[in-house]
């Protein structure tokens, strides 16, 4: 997982490595977390068009005399928008317009660890969760084999699924059970939300009075019977917590 840090300060630079490195140590995942620091806004939007990936970004909002750090953040969501973002300024007057560019977190200087690591937490399960998985799967007369980061739900329509893809082929069918395939499917990523829908977390874009919005655009029903479970897993998934 590689977490990308953007502060002109360079002593605050150093303490958040220092942190991230305890975490990592402490979770047992230092082979697997990488860090990058830059003191310029343009270097950091430059090395990133230029290859550099980034599973968590750390952004100072005022980089004095470069881009701030919430034009670097639109920059790069109107390319990549699921890239985590967690914006950390001394000004609160901020906070309303980092949530507009969906940031996974607004944090007042100096960062608390325990604040950090709701952060670091948060975002080494969904990169978990998104690492290469496949999902396979074979009835007697067909199967499929789809990318499991690509799904953005599922719909059951009479004997056949249909499962909605980000990918070049948009549309798999399947005659299967929803049950069947919500058991091939890792819960950690992908909640039951109605008897005919199973809903990938990572592609939900809006939650309102029981209608999910995705990615694609879909507005999908949450079921009465399902409220509960899918805000908890709603929560845990976005916020770390229940």
């Amino acid at each position: 997982m590689q977490i990308v840090f953007c502060d002109d300060e360079s002593n605050y630079l150093s303490t958040i490595q220092q942190a991230i490195t305890r975490w990592a140590s402490e979770t047992g995942h230092t082979d697997c977390v990488f860090t990058q620091v830059f003191q310029s806004s343009e270097d950091l939007l430059e090395a990133w068009e230029n290859g550099m990936s980034i599973d968590l970004l750390f952004l100072d909002i005022q980089i004095p005399g470069e881009l701030s750090g919430m034009e670097v953040a639109k920059i790069i969501h109107g390319k990549d928008e699921y890239i985590p973002i967690v914006f950390i300024t001394n000004y609160s007057e901020y906070a309303y317009e980092g949530y507009s560019v969906n940031a996974l977190r607004y944090l007042r200087k100096p960062i608390l660890y325990n604040d950090l690591v709701i952060c670091l937490e948060i975002t080494w399960r969904q990169w978990v969760n998104n690492q290469d998985q496949f999902l396979s799967l074979s009835t007697a007369n067909q199967s499929i084999h789809v990318p499991v980061r690509s799904i953005i739900y599922a719909e059951s329509i009479a004997h056949t699924i249909r499962i909605a893809s980000s990918d070049e082929i948009r549309t798999y069918e399947i005659r299967c059970s929803l049950e069947y395939l919500e058991k091939s499917l890792p819960n950690s990523c992908f909640v039951r939300c109605h008897k005919s829908y199973i809903v990938s977390l990572r592609h939900i874009r809006k939650y309102k009075k029981g209608v999910i919005t995705v990615s694609s655009g879909i507005e999908i029903p949450v079921g009465r019977k399902y409220i509960h479970s899918f805000t908890s897993q709603f929560r845990l998934y976005y916020q770390g917590s229940i």
